[in-house]
């Protein structure tokens, strides 16, 4: 893979955490397009700062101290590596110029502030300084850019949209996976269980009042925060359950191959997204996606998901229904199909173009020694 570089200097893309969160995820994806994800011996400054961030979010178990001293770092990371182009995640980006790019991944504590108190303090307080500190604000969709200039129109000139990425879609393509002739009808699959905006409560009730109808369907549920879902996890060891909800920590890559493999269907119902790159992946895998109807995932996914109202059980529990009894498969196959365009707008080579075009007018429009 090509190392990205500009007239100024190499790109410092700092790794936050070592917890493959939603966020994590796509900032390791900026770091795989610009070519940064390279042997340890290659690229022993980024290591440092690596080592640094890692160590912070690993021994400080206090979270307002592990954050303030994690936001310390990158600013004093902004400083050292002055002559740098620098990309940060939007809170935990300086507040003073230093050439660096501010990736903002969605505005969801402004449409949830009683959900994510800290993160709307932050934002309500600091993200217009960040973001008009910046040289260029990157937003990983067009809803999100839209999002931010009904609430701050004099970042308008700043902004650019450049999706997120994912190497599993990458990953599904050397694999050349297509449509699994081995899957569970009455499987299904949620992931990414991290905030309460996710509704895995939504998905769960919806499998189980399905469940009522059609016997032995089956929820796993993959990467949950159990310290969000109480009610699902008490759910679940209930006795005379008619579903079986199976809740998962973190699994490897090649365990989340499987049961995308399996399931019938990636159910994917958030209340809102910056992006959400899961139904991608599972759409590359040939699982079938339903997401919640709202505009982000029209976006993403286009005519290649199905779609339910947001929080409809009875609407949501009637399309697995529909699903698992194979009554959809020649819809399932359209919509597979149509999904190919739709990963090719969203692989390694569209991406990364757009990431070198950024950077390459970025770098001509300063001096090369103030980067």
């Amino acid at each position: 893979m090509k190392r990205c570089e500009t007239e100024s200097g190499l790109i410092l893309v700092p790794m936050l955490s070592s917890t493959p969160d939603g966020t994590i995820n796509a900032g390791l994806g900026v770091r795989s397009l610009l070519g940064l994800n390279r042997p340890p011996e290659d690229r022993s400054k980024e290591n440092q700062w690596d080592k640094a961030f890692l160590r912070v979010n690993d021994q400080i178990k206090h979270r307002w101290v592990r954050w303030a001293v994690r936001w310390a770092t990158l600013h004093l990371a902004a400083l050292i590596a002055e002559k740098r182009v620098k990309v940060f995640t939007s809170h935990h980006a300086p507040f003073f110029a230093s050439g660096h790019l501010v990736v903002i991944h969605d505005v969801i504590p402004f449409r949830m502030p009683a959900r994510y108190p800290a993160q709307t303090f932050y934002t309500r307080h600091f993200l217009a300084t960040v973001m008009l500190s910046a040289e260029a604000v990157v937003t990983i969709s067009g809803t999100v850019s839209e999002a931010l200039v009904e609430l701050f129109p004099e970042v308008r000139s700043r902004l650019c949209v450049i999706p997120s990425y994912s190497t599993k879609l990458e990953a599904a393509a050397v694999a050349g996976h297509g449509e699994a002739s081995g899957r569970s009808p009455k499987d299904f699959l949620m992931v990414g269980m991290t905030r309460r905006h996710k509704n895995l409560d939504w998905g769960a009730k919806a499998v189980e009042e399905a469940a009522s109808r059609m016997s032995g369907l089956r929820l796993d549920a993959v990467g949950v925060w159990r310290e969000f879902w109480p009610d699902v996890i008490a759910a679940s060891a209930m006795p005379g359950r008619r579903s079986n909800l199976v809740l998962h920590d973190y699994v490897s890559d090649a365990t989340l191959d499987e049961y995308y493999s399996r399931a019938r269907a990636l159910l994917y119902l958030s209340t809102d997204e910056g992006m959400g790159l899961p139904p991608l992946e599972a759409l590359a895998r040939g699982c079938p996606v339903v997401c919640s109807d709202i505009p982000i995932f029209h976006e993403v996914c286009g005519e290649a998901a199905f779609y339910v109202p947001l929080h409809d059980i009875g609407a949501l529990a009637a399309l697995i229904e529909k699903l698992a009894s194979g009554e959809l498969d020649s819809e399932i196959r359209r919509r597979l199909e149509l999904a190919r365009a739709r990963i090719a707008a969203y692989g390694f080579g569209p991406l990364s173009q757009r990431w070198r075009e950024l950077l390459n007018n970025y770098s001509r429009s300063r001096n090369p020694m103030v980067i």
